[in-house]
């Protein structure tokens, strides 16, 4: 009677697709949970955010350095404050 349907061929084409669709999933989850903290990182959070905000700052510097929008001299000023601040705020913790 039913295997006149199409459903047996349905569910016997697709059920393989599904489980390796799952088992893809499982070991998704499980290497994000084993990985790397920075692998565990939820996506919503940014690759820099544990770097803070003065690393961020010097990779600005660097970029505005290598597009020419600043000087030699601007740049080693600037580079210098960064690199002070850095070393007050880890000392200070």
């Amino acid at each position: 009677m039913w295997w006149n349907s199409p459903a047996p061929w349905f569910g016997m084409m697709f059920w393989p697709l599904i489980m390796i669709a799952l088992i893809v999933i499982c070991m998704f989850v499980m290497m994000r949970m084993m990985g790397s903290p920075r692998m565990r990182m939820p996506p919503w959070r940014g690759r820099d955010d544990d770097a803070g905000p003065s690393s961020r700052a010097l990779e600005i510097l660097n970029e505005r350095y290598a597009r020419g929008e600043i000087d030699r001299q601007e740049y080693e000023e600037r580079k210098r404050v960064l690199s002070q601040r850095l070393v007050h705020r880890t000392a200070s913790h």
